[in-house]
């Protein structure tokens, strides 16, 4: 999930960064917009339907211990990026520039 992610979210923001310059001229080809649009779209319908055993249908295994979830750790020192890697992600997935307050 986190590589999706991590994907997402940098074509994302890609695409939200060079749609137009300081002076509104597009940056990208429409239709070179239009293309990574899609693998924005792809890559966010993956990470949001990603199932670590997808059907949980084998007979032989207990499913009960598996997480319906997973939290991950991020950390760094003060600077890094952890919190714009986080309201990026955020951003790319919820398909909003708008930032809960708790995320702000």
């Amino acid at each position: 999930r986190i590589l999706f992610a991590r994907a997402a979210a940098s074509l994302a923001s890609c695409v939200m960064a060079s749609r137009s310059d300081a002076g509104g001229r597009s940056r990208l080809s429409p239709s070179m917009v239009a293309i990574i649009e899609k693998q924005v779209a792809d890559l966010r319908h993956r990470v949001l339907t990603f199932q670590a055993v997808p059907n949980r249908s084998n007979p032989g295994l207990d499913y009960s211990e598996l997480p319906d979830h997973v939290d991950v750790l991020v950390f760094g020192p003060s600077g890094s990026g952890k919190s714009s890697l986080i309201r990026t992600f955020y951003r790319a997935l919820h398909r909003t520039q708008t930032i809960p307050r708790e995320l702000a």
